[in-house]
């Protein structure tokens, strides 16, 4: 019997809840040249959790994931109350991290999450729309990438 906490049915009814919330997503990525390839960005931002569940299956329940558990619930409170979508996108970001996390370095993953966001194309929109879509997938690589080439650099102690 596996002894390692798995996520409860909370964590997972948040990142459902958080999905659900931000159904409008797909509509920008369709439609909006900006946001074109954001749906890339979030499968290649999702690859390093994907690869360590399938590599170890599912991860441990770790204290950190409590906290991101209650910091996404927060974020989908308050998005559902002021509309604003970017809130509920966070929550998708920290409910991720907490049912199926990166192996290690979640510090370095985690803030690539906005390769995927609309807010991405907002802040870059002075940019033409290959170098916003250059951007996402440049920023989604980078953070996929952060966990496995820290844990490559990391030395045995002598």
């Amino acid at each position: 019997m596996n002894s390692r906490p798995k996520p409860p049915l909370l964590a997972w009814a948040t990142l459902a809840f958080a999905l659900f919330q931000s159904r409008g997503l797909i509509v920008a990525w369709q439609h909006s040249p900006l946001d074109r390839f954001g749906w890339l960005a979030l499968a290649l931002w999702l690859a390093p959790g994907g690869i360590a569940w399938a590599q170890n299956g599912p991860p441990t329940f770790a204290r950190h994931s409590f906290s991101a558990v209650a910091a996404a619930i927060v974020l989908l409170i308050a998005g559902v109350v002021t509309e604003l979508h970017l809130l509920d996108y966070l929550a998708v970001a920290l409910a991720v991290a907490a049912v199926a996390p990166p192996p290690d370095r979640l510090y370095l993953w985690l803030p690539g999450a906005i390769s995927w966001m609309p807010l991405l194309s907002w802040a870059a929109k002075g940019l033409p729309t290959g170098g916003v879509i250059a951007l996402r997938l440049v920023i989604a690589v980078a953070a996929a990438s952060a966990p496995f080439l820290a844990r490559r650099r990391s030395f045995p102690a002598p």
